[in-house]
């Protein structure tokens, strides 16, 4: 088959992984059967979309273009944990971390929520999360996989009813509302992104006072650092 011109072939290659994207997505406010069910899913997954040899360059031009639909969208958001961490200590990716950690105030995500799974997805992306109340935590999630990388979004909440509303929430972490409130920017990739700041004072929030020094954990010692507060992975 003749593709014609290197943009009609970037096209067709874009149709395709649209097309992908669209079969495999699961958006978690609206599909109310899942075309996709988690069992069929991990098959696909292990497949076409997990790897142990990671593809930086992937990687960059993902959250390149995730970082654009979400401005051209008018959706602030922070490049936090693990990327944030490697773009500050190592300026680069941590070469065995294996995604890309962005945070959005729940409130403006689940907003804009239907029009930005359509914009991703039409990008490319396949697009995994869960129901936005899940277990009853609240805070949405969900995860973007494209050329056998992976972006981690979270929604971050906030919950009156929990320690006289002084954190930003997910299912899982709790920030001081300071970091979010109190921006800070990075310049990684030639391109500036906001932060929670300032950045080393979040470091040691998330890391501990040794967040200069790569660790990394076992699964055994990283189940066991789990806790409301602050889960500390080894990076």
């Amino acid at each position: 088959m003749d593709f014609g011109t290197n943009k009609q072939k970037r096209d067709w290659n874009m149709n395709k992984k649209e097309k992908f994207a669209l079969k495999y997505s699961y958006i978690c406010n609206s599909n109310e059967k899942i075309k996709c069910p988690d069992s069929k899913w991990r098959k696909i997954k292990r497949a076409n979309l997990n790897t142990k040899k990671f593809d930086f360059k992937s990687r960059t031009r993902n959250l390149l273009e995730v970082k654009s639909i979400l401005e051209g969208m008018k959706i602030p958001f922070f490049l936090t944990h693990g990327a944030l961490l490697g773009a500050y200590r190592n300026h680069d990716y941590i070469k065995y971390d294996d995604d890309i950690e962005l945070d959005i105030f729940d409130e403006i995500l689940l907003s804009n929520y239907d029009q930005l799974c359509e914009k991703l997805i039409k990008a490319g992306f396949v697009m995994r999360g869960r129901k936005i109340e899940h277990k009853g935590k609240k805070g949405e999630k969900f995860n973007l996989y494209r050329d056998r990388e992976k972006i981690s979004v979270r929604g971050v909440y906030l919950d009156p009813t929990y320690e006289n509303n002084k954190y930003r929430l997910t299912n899982i972490f709790q920030y001081l509302r300071k970091f979010h409130n109190n921006p800070d920017t990075i310049k990684f990739k030639d391109t500036i992104f906001q932060t929670p700041g300032p950045i080393e004072d979040f470091l040691i929030y998330c890391y501990g006072e040794n967040w200069r020094v790569p660790v990394l954990h076992t699964k055994k010692e990283k189940k066991k650092g789990w806790k409301r507060g602050v889960r500390r992975p080894g990076r």
